[in-house]
């Protein structure tokens, strides 16, 4: 348990309570007269400072207004970002990490601007808006970054034609520009790497790029396919896309000065895995690691989250998307909320409202397949 701040707690409505607040593994500690409660941070949807006031907006319809903190405000607003943020990581995106350095800004993504702050991570960008949910954005997904000296405003065009518009990083914008270079230098360098040892012309990571039989025949010659007969089955099943996501934890880990790993490690960090459209199914199969399962989703509709792409790419690029913020853990897939709870305390619920891809996958998967004797049979009798 952390440091216990002395303060005063209430609704917004009603007269203010003496309170202590602290922190203590992702959550917060609040004890006030005839109340002990513990919140998850995972649970605050967003956070306002005002003067001497802190409101946090808690799920589903509750507002805490903070107060009377005195000098320590600003301590206490910083270790509420950092602790939140932390928790964020690791329980909404699965993702063992500490904060990066916070940039504030302005952003806007066809919309109104809105006041937030941007973190720049090895795979990924990550959003905490001021009044929204917090996001993230793999870095596979941006095309192109333009800079506008006039208006100081960063560009980042997205691979579905979605443009998001940076402003307001004022002193901080070089600094900004040139860590967002070095991220994408090595992620282009890792995503090259892999795309030579591997023979694949075409693929980016964590990217879908669609390909065809023979290559993915070839594909899955290479020595650190372990899984080169299962895949050349499900291959001849219909349309097939060739993905790969990096674990990040590990890829924290086992990292070069230079941000990128050797050959071995790459391999290591990275999942490999074809997507295969049968009929009504969706079939997940991981290549490169013994220990995962064959995954089974329903087609079916899902809400248009790039537009600009044909239904069918949509729904892939959820599922992708889906296994990169889990981290590619089993558990988030299929396993009921209470027992992700209980057992891995993951909030399901949460990750699910935060984020539409993990609310696809968790609705359309739809069983899973152990490698046993039995597989293929199995397989066969599902499919028909």
């Amino acid at each position: 348990m952390g440091r216990t701040y002395t303060c005063r707690v209430s609704n917004g409505e009603a007269n203010p309570t003496a309170a202590g607040i602290s922190f203590n593994a992702g959550l917060l500690h609040m004890n006030a007269t005839g109340i002990d409660r513990m919140i998850d941070l995972l649970n605050v949807d967003a956070v306002a400072c005002e003067d001497v006031k802190i409101g946090l907006r808690l799920y589903p319809q509750e507002l805490l207004v903070i107060e009377w903190l005195g000098r320590d405000i600003e301590m206490f607003c910083e270790e509420l970002k950092t602790e939140r943020r932390r928790r964020l990581l690791s329980g909404l995106f699965q993702h063992d990490s500490n904060p990066s350095k916070p940039f504030p800004c302005s952003f806007a993504i066809e919309g109104e601007p809105q006041s937030a702050e941007i973190e720049i991570y090895p795979t990924s960008l990550m959003f905490y808006p001021n009044t929204a949910p917090p996001f993230h954005i793999p870095l596979s997904y941006i095309q192109a970054e333009e800079f506008d000296r006039e208006t100081w405003t960063v560009n980042l065009r997205l691979i579905e034609g979605t443009n998001i518009n940076i402003r307001k990083l004022a002193m901080l914008t070089d600094e900004f520009r040139t860590l967002w270079a070095t991220a994408m230098d090595n992620h282009r360098a890792r995503s090259d790497r892999l795309r030579s040892l591997l023979n694949v012309k075409n693929a980016i990571l964590p990217g879908i790029p669609m390909t065809g039989q023979g290559n993915v025949t070839e594909f899955l010659r290479h020595p650190c396919m372990l899984r080169r007969k299962e895949g050349l089955y499900l291959a001849s099943h219909g349309t097939a896309w060739l993905c790969a996501n990096e674990l990040n934890a590990g890829l924290a880990e086992a990292t070069d000065t230079h941000g990128i790993p050797d050959d071995e490690e790459l391999i290591a960090n990275t999942v490999i895995y074809l997507m295969i459209r049968a009929g009504d199914w969706l079939i997940v199969e991981v290549l490169n690691k013994e220990d995962y399962a064959t995954y089974l989703f329903r087609w079916g509709e899902v809400a248009a989250l790039y537009p600009a792409m044909r239904f069918e790419r949509v729904f892939v690029m959820h599922i992708a998307r889906a296994f990169d913020s889990i981290n590619f853990r089993r558990e988030p897939v299929y396993e009921k909320a209470d027992t992700l709870q209980e057992k891995y305390g993951i909030q399901i619920d949460a990750i699910e409202r935060k984020n539409p891809s993990v609310e696809v996958l968790r609705k359309r998967f739809a069983g899973r397949i152990i490698h046993t004797a039995g597989w293929q049979s199995e397989l066969d009798r599902l499919l028909t």
